[in-house]
């Protein structure tokens, strides 16, 4: 997941970028393998994943399109790449996976390459100003017939219980975040559909996942969640007002008899959309 930070710096507690992406995928995983068992990404096929972070996607991509296919990962962080290259040496799908550092957009790769592109968490308007743009080179180097598939977090909960403080949070996130405060209505994330209908993509379509955990937690759960959750909001809970900030602290805080993690009746889920579309077939 890619949202907020610098990918580069550490942060969060300290955790490094991998570390950062290993504790939310404990969460984030299964709504992603929902959206990677989709049809498009069949068993033989030729596919890339378009910033691809420390490759964890493209190990799943990977896993999916089986012994006779193969899947290549591109990033812009070397530092990501040498990542992903450590991640894979001892998996067994790493003769079939190629990671290398490169720009979606301007991508090192001949035209009608790909039989599918995966592009999640990264085409964010305001990191984008044109999006469309980025759509049409993923075009460039897909396959007539071929699925470009973007996949956005879209919605969560965290705070069970506590709708109105979590509504308090979300707004602030939404008004402080560069991605979204200052993006137009047309060009907000959640409405990718019509980026790829306006690139010339045909069939295009939205897919929805989600994926939850509730209490008892286990330790890793409970430390990806408290991840999750610092993640979205540290660093804007003091723009609440003084008693909705002193209960948010009191949730959140693992020494506290209001922490929430500790409730046996805690749940929470987070939400992803799935963005499809497919490159018209050339005339014969």
């Amino acid at each position: 997941m890619k949202r907020k930070r610098e990918t580069n710096s550490e942060n969060y507690h300290g955790e490094s970028y991998a570390d950062q992406l290993r504790l939310a995928s404990l969460l984030t995983c299964n709504a992603k393998k929902q959206a990677i068992n989709e049809d498009h990404f069949f068993p033989g096929s030729h596919g890339l994943d378009a910033a691809c972070g420390i490759g964890q996607h493209t190990i799943l991509l990977a896993e999916k399109v089986g012994l006779g296919g193969f899947v290549d990962g591109i990033d812009t962080s070397s530092e990501h790449i040498d990542t992903a290259c450590k991640e894979l040496r001892d998996n067994p799908v790493r003769e079939r996976v190629n990671f290398q550092v490169g720009d979606i957009l301007s991508l090192p790769f001949e035209n009608d390459t790909y039989d599918w592109i995966w592009c999640a968490d990264t085409l964010w308007p305001g990191a984008f100003p044109d999006p469309v743009g980025a759509v049409k080179e993923l075009m460039r180097v897909t396959k007539p017939g071929g699925v470009i598939s973007i996949l956005y977090w879209t919605s969560h909960m965290f705070l069970p219980g506590y709708p109105k403080l979590e509504a308090r949070l979300n707004v602030i996130f939404n008004e402080t975040t560069p991605y979204m405060n200052s993006v137009e209505p047309g060009m907000h994330f959640t409405r990718a559909l019509g980026w790829l209908k306006s690139s010339g993509l045909q069939d295009v379509s939205v897919n929805h996942y989600t994926t939850s955990e509730h209490g008892p937690l286990n330790e890793e759960k409970r430390s990806s969640i408290s991840f999750l959750i610092d993640m979205l909001y540290a660093g804007i809970h003091d723009k609440l007002d003084k008693r909705n900030k002193e209960k948010y602290l009191e949730l959140i805080d693992p020494d506290s008899n209001e922490y929430i993690l500790n409730l046996s009746d805690y749940f929470c889920f987070l939400n992803y959309a799935c963005f499809n579309g497919t490159l018209p077939r050339k005339d014969k």
